[in-house]
Order: structure tokens, then sequence, then C-alpha cells
């Protein structure tokens, strides 16, 4: 579920990549044209209750994945119900990382009911609580190469941001191994970082100066209301007044937990930013004002300390 989502499109070629059969439910029939010719699309939504039992319908293991809504808790208790009634043997939950001093929030109060509801399924589970996208920054290609400045507002407490292929590595991990029923865990980045340690690091990979742009959340609202809902982006200023006050991220245990299901070291954001860096320049140097699309960044499938460039995929 969540199929269209970039996060769903590096796991989605993992699965396939290992002949496992995938079903992915899609809202937009557009993307569902675009998904690769292996995968079976079921056009519908989380709030409709025909498309849902025709998503689960045959289906042995389950990954839900709702984007951040009001409607968030009814739709992924909806589709928990539907998802047992259809015989579904096992449910990964991709949640959000959210300390305990942080689920009054609305966007995360929604996961904690879903997750609630998911226990008492009694069938086999595992909830995934990734932090903080990388990949985020790719909506700001043009704050970053053309203005300097790292713009999300995360204060000085830092946030251990992950990147989404170790959330897809772990995804992938739930969904078809056994070890990791009735777990959860935390997926982190492997270090707390500030916007002044970000901001560094780009100015480092990117051969230029990068500055963070500092505590004021409503210059990043006015951009991000250019693409995210109006009620989304209000949340958001809400969760980042957080994270300014006390950062976001796991405790050590966590962070051991988190080396069991990724079979390995996460990426560091400076992984990240070296092979975006690459890009970046190279599209700078060429004179190209369009933005790079999140589904056309990948990297090879071996997982190493320091990882390969990305490569892109067009379709």
């Amino acid at each position: 579920m969540g199929g269209g989502s970039t996060l769903n499109t590096y796991l989605v070629d993992r699965l396939i990549n290992k002949d496992i059969a995938v079903r992915c439910l899609i809202k937009d029939r557009t993307k569902a044209l675009a998904m690769p010719f292996e995968i079976e699309c079921t056009l519908g939504s989380p709030d409709n209750h025909a498309s849902l039992e025709a998503f689960f319908r045959h289906a042995d293991v389950a990954l839900i994945y709702l984007p951040p809504s009001y409607n968030e808790a009814r739709h992924g208790i909806n589709a928990l119900e539907v998802a047992k009634n259809s015989g579904v043997k096992k449910i990964v939950y991709l949640s959000s990382m959210m300390p305990w001093n942080s689920r009054h929030l609305p966007l995360f109060r929604n996961k904690v009911r879903i997750e609630e509801a998911l226990r008492g399924l009694t069938i086999p589970y595992t909830i995934l609580r990734p932090n903080f996208f990388f990949q985020s920054l790719l909506y700001f290609e043009r704050e970053i190469m053309k203005q300097g400045t790292y713009p999300f507002p995360i204060g000085c407490n830092g946030v251990s941001q992950v990147d989404l292929r170790d959330v897809a590595e772990a995804a992938f991990n739930a969904l078809t191994m056994a070890d990791y029923n009735w777990k959860e865990y935390a997926i982190c980045g492997p270090e707390a970082l500030s916007g002044d340690d970000l901001s560094a690091i780009l100015s480092d990979v990117l051969g230029k100066e990068i500055i963070y742009g500092g505590n004021d959340i409503r210059s990043w609202k006015e951009i991000a209301e250019t693409f995210m809902p109006g009620a989304i982006v209000e949340e958001w200023t809400k969760i980042f007044g957080f994270i300014q006050r006390g950062g976001l991220f796991p405790d050590a245990d966590d962070m051991i937990k988190q080396r069991e299901i990724l079979r390995g070291a996460p990426l560091s954001f400076r992984d990240f930013a070296e092979e975006l860096a690459m890009i970046w320049k190279s599209r700078e140097a060429a004179g190209l004002k369009t933005r790079v699309r999140q589904e056309k960044l990948y990297r090879a499938p071996s997982r190493r300390a320091r990882s390969v460039p990305y490569q892109q995929r067009h379709i």
C-alpha cells in the first residue's frame, strides 16, 4: 500500500529483482502506467473498501504505508481489518520515528492509533519507524544550489535523518523473513546532525558555501506550501517546533536493534550528499534548470560502508 511513493519505488525494485510477485495500490492511473511491467497494480485508495478487498485478495504479506493526513488513522485501521479478513498472514507497517513526548502531535497520534490496532490483530507484524528522510532535500534543489541555504529549520539539537534506501532495505527484510516477526524498529541514520552540521557537509561536498537558514519556521512554510497541502504544512510546523526544542534521535538500544534488521550499518548523510552533489554539480554545469525527480535516484543493490554513486533510471 502506497506503491506510488518514492520509498516504495526503491522497495519494489528490491522485490522484483528477487522474483517476488508484487501488487501495489495506486491512486493515480498515470503512476500505475509508469510502474514496472512486472507489477500488478490495483487502482484505488485506502478509503475505498472495494479497492482494499481487491488489493489484499490472495496476498500473503502486506506492507502498509500511508501519507500523512487527518484521516490517516481511519484509513490505516480500515486497511488492517480488510487485510486480516482477506487472510493476510503478516503485516509490515511503516510508521514514523516519534519520541514518547511527541505523540500528542496529530500526525504522530494517528500512527500511534494504527500501531495499537495492529498489535491487537493477533497475526505476525513488524513495525518500522523511520526518521526524517535525506531525500526530502530533493524538493529544495533551488534553495541549496542557487541561494546557498539549507532550508529545514531543525535547530541545534540534532536529527538522525535516514536514507530511503535503508528504510527500503529494512522493509524488504521484514517482508521476506520471519526473523523480524512481532518486533518494532527505529530506522535512523548513524549520527544526529544539527542544521549547522548538515550545512557544513553540503558546503564540503558541493564546493560552495551553504549556510543554515536558521530556526525561522515561517520561511520553510512559505516554500513548502508550494508543493504540500496547507493542512500538512501546518502540522509539520508543529513538528519542527518540537524538533528545535529537543531534537529527534533514538537511544543507543534502538541503534543496536536497527543493525539487526539492516544487517549492517546505515548510510550516513555524507554518503548521500556526495552522491547527490555529483548529480547536482553536473546538472548545474550543463545549465539544466529542472529538478531531479526522486524516483530517478538509485544506487547499486550491494551494501557498503561507502555507497556507490546513484544511477539515473528512466521509465
